[in-house]
């Protein structure tokens, strides 16, 4: 079965969640001996797709930021070009569009990560060329039970058109490091990922300032970019201690040192349509708290202490309970071990494949 990618997230993310998942899905794919996968992606701009030398690429990589819009308008100028001559039985689209790239008569494949532009509006033309990739999708793969609720509901879906594929994950605890890099406060709880909106990265901080025993004798790690000046200013007017919660960026390799060393990592998303960092946290043995809403208690399992993320005195209670019993440290990072044997890419390539069989039949 030959399987074609579209350039679509390729062209305007450097790197990231989504752009991962199409990579793994492709290196998968070619290792199947009854499968091949082609990414059509005339000028990207992904790290990912350029550190896999085994991939079938057909374009090339140009340096610059993501969301530049050279390499978005090359690829959507070159693909109608190319994409008619290519040989696919399936055609899995990369990200939603409101027109296809290229045209073929082969069944299309799209997946549906989340339901956040519609269940915390922020664009309505995401929305938009959501619905318009959906409505063409022969095959809908969602990658959660929950995503799945929310687009049937919101949409309109035929459950029938749908097929829940869970994600597998990088896992952390594989990953060398070399204890090279800078020192950070310890103890500290951890915080990944971007910190506006729904990631309710400010509830976090306040559930810290006000617990006496954690602000005292604990700090907190934020793994991306540095704060923004809204942030600090935001940091100054919760009196947090000098130093007390810090930015740090880095590789993965940094990042699973941050996850070995660390209290514990906390995760108060309002929503989510699925949780990478929880799987990666789990795989390293660090322990997990996060909410209890949309699909982390499905990822997360028995594998995590919850909390409700609207409720900052809930917060602060899980923050102090997981950092002063060890007896639940124990039972929490046994149960993360466990609980990431349920997740892998080799399972994620079989079951969509899988999917796609299912509409070339």
């Amino acid at each position: 079965m030959r399987v074609l990618f579209d350039g679509d997230i390729f062209s305007s993310q450097r790197h990231g969640g989504v752009s991962r998942y199409f990579t793994m899905l492709a290196r998968g794919i070619n290792q199947l001996s009854d499968a091949d996968c082609t990414v059509l992606a005339p000028l990207h701009v992904n790290r990912h797709l350029s550190d896999e030398r085994d991939l079938r690429v057909i374009g090339g990589r140009i340096d610059v930021a993501s969301g530049a819009l050279l390499p978005r308008y090359c690829t959507r100028l070159l693909s109608p070009c190319i994409g008619p001559w290519l040989s696919a039985d399936v055609v899995h689209e990369t990200y939603f569009c409101r027109w296809p790239y290229f045209a073929s008569s082969a069944p299309r494949v799209v997946t549906v990560h989340d339901m956040v532009s519609e269940l915390i509006p922020f664009s309505q033309m995401a929305t938009v060329v959501k619905r318009a990739a959906v409505a063409r999708a022969d095959k809908i793969i969602c990658i959660s039970e929950n995503t799945r609720r929310d687009l049937c509901r919101l949409f309109n879906v035929e459950e029938e058109r749908t097929e829940v594929v869970h994600h597998g994950f990088v896992d952390f605890g594989s990953i060398v490091t070399r204890d090279e890099h800078p020192a950070v406060p310890r103890p500290y709880f951890l915080f990944v990922g971007r910190r506006s909106g729904y990631k309710n990265w400010a509830a976090m901080i306040k559930a810290f300032t006000s617990s006496r025993l954690i602000k005292q004798g604990y700090s907190i790690v934020c793994f991306g970019d540095h704060f923004a000046a809204s942030e600090s200013a935001f940091l100054e007017e919760q009196g947090i201690p000098s130093g007390a919660v810090v930015s740090v960026g880095g590789s993965d390799e940094r990042l699973a040192d941050l996850y070995r060393s660390a209290v514990a990592l906390v995760y108060p998303s309002r929503y989510e349509g699925f949780g990478f960092p929880l799987l990666e946290a789990m795989s390293a043995g660090c322990i997990v708290a996060c909410s209890d809403t949309s699909s982390l208690p499905e990822v997360a399992g028995n594998a995590a202490a919850f909390f409700d993320p609207n409720d900052v005195d809930d917060i602060r209670f899980v923050m102090e309970a997981v950092a002063e019993s060890d007896v639940l440290q124990s039972e929490l990072r046994a149960c993360g071990y466990e609980r990431c044997r349920a997740f892998s890419w080799d399972k994620c390539v079989s079951e969509t494949v899988a999917a796609y069989r299912s509409v070339v039949r």
